[in-house]
């Protein structure tokens, strides 16, 4: 008896609980899948084995074991070369279960029968969650089994104010995170730099180029290819030149399936290094005008005249609110 309770004393030596897993980058709730927690454990193996204790290396994830009946996969599965014996792994992120228990006892029985070596100690299950149920570690057949271990992992170590207020708190960060997953909503964006697969730094696009990809992007949508035409005379009577491929970002209208101009950014009074516009107006960089914003519209179908008063519309507000700094 003596001599038993010497060996399980050494066992939980490197059997560390609660094993903290504040190295795995994840938030302080239990609001993810146990596919999420098994990835993020092994993208960080290194620390996740000096957390464990010591003599751990990693075997296998998702290691098949093919019975006469069914197949079987055990989510981690290392070695502790110390304690010379294989060291199973099942991640749960709610509270154990009598199942799991019986889940990993089985595991462990098929990995002696199939797996363990002559020289191999028994295997070791470590079932790893979110809190230890004391009821199963005191009824089930986890109590009085040396070979499992109910190990719970603690995202962060909490503060005594936090310990006393645990509960609540995972119950309102469960609550947020349901309302924020609800209201959060994906916005898909693509640069003309990133469509085009063009260098941004280096003059290589024309308003030409802009105007026809609104125009295929957008289904000819009106609004965009005027909001286009309309921040290129911007940019030329702003002396805006550092109007490069990535400065134009087009968004997916999800509800109507399609692509639109997204809010214009990042515009400036900028010579850039070599003096002329990143994208230029009709082949012209260095110094255009009305004649070539004029082309570039016509060439986008927009009439000759409605051009023409537009650029002057632009030039008039640029001259009228930022005189002062051009």
């Amino acid at each position: 008896m003596a001599s038993m309770c010497y060996n399980e004393r050494k066992k939980l030596e490197f059997i560390k609980n609660p094993v903290i897993a504040e190295f795995l980058g994840m938030a302080s709730n239990t609001d993810f899948t146990e596919s999420d927690l098994e990835n993020s454990i092994l993208s960080n193996l290194q620390k996740f084995l000096m957390e464990l204790g010591k003599g751990y290396a990693f075997v296998a994830r998702q290691q098949h074991i093919h019975t006469e009946k069914q197949d079987y996969y055990i989510d981690l599965v290392f070695y502790n070369y110390i304690l010379k014996c294989f060291v199973l792994i099942d991640l749960k992120t709610q509270k154990i279960t009598h199942q799991d228990v019986g889940q990993m006892d089985m595991y462990i029985r098929m990995y002696d029968e199939l797996k363990r070596s002559e020289g191999d100690n028994p295997t070791i299950g470590i079932v790893l969650c979110s809190d230890t149920d004391e009821d199963i570690a005191k009824y089930s057949i986890l109590h009085g089994n040396e070979q499992l271990f109910a190990s719970k992992y603690k995202l962060y170590l909490p503060t005594e104010e936090e310990l006393r207020a645990e509960i609540e708190n995972q119950k309102t960060m469960f609550y947020l995170q349901q309302q924020e997953n609800n209201e959060t909503k994906k916005i898909h964006m693509l640069t003309a730099a990133a469509l085009l697969e063009i260098y941004f730094n280096q003059p290589c696009m024309d308003y030409n180029d802009l105007m026809k990809l609104t125009k295929i992007l957008t289904n000819n949508n009106w609004d965009d290819i005027d909001n286009m035409y309309r921040r290129m005379c911007f940019n030329v009577y702003a002396h805006n030149r550092d109007d490069h491929a990535k400065n134009f970002t087009y968004i997916y209208d999800e509800e109507n399936e399609t692509w639109r101009l997204s809010p214009a950014y990042d515009l400036t009074y900028s010579n850039t290094y070599y003096g002329e516009h990143t994208t230029t107006v009709a082949g012209n960089g260095r110094n255009p005008g009305i004649k070539e914003l004029t082309e570039v519209g016509v060439n986008a179908g927009l009439k000759k005249q409605y051009c023409e008063e537009v650029a002057g519309e632009i030039r008039g507000l640029v001259e009228d609110m930022l005189n002062n700094y051009i």
